[in-house]
């Protein structure tokens, strides 16, 4: 069971929306990243959870920043 305790938020605009972006931390195991973007009539949510390696981990990897951030960009809402 993780228990992530919240580390930042702040105010976005994600392809002309406003948007709010929220980072969560379980020290030493894990990131949650929870980025919401108001839609038209819609609110759209894209997260992350993304573990932490070992310190001295060689394969350790930073949170994909560059990814997740394409990611929310590409979640948009659809309209019939």
């Amino acid at each position: 069971m993780l228990k992530f305790v919240f580390h930042d938020g702040k105010d976005l605009e994600i392809a002309g929306r406003p948007a709010y972006q929220a980072v969560a931390v379980e020290e030493g195991r894990a990131t949650f990243v929870a980025t919401f973007v108001l839609q038209d009539t819609r609110v759209t949510v894209a997260s992350l959870v993304f573990p932490i390696a070992k310190p001295n981990d060689p394969l350790q990897m930073p949170f994909p920043w560059n990814c997740y951030n394409r990611f929310v960009e590409s979640v948009k809402e659809i309209r019939r």
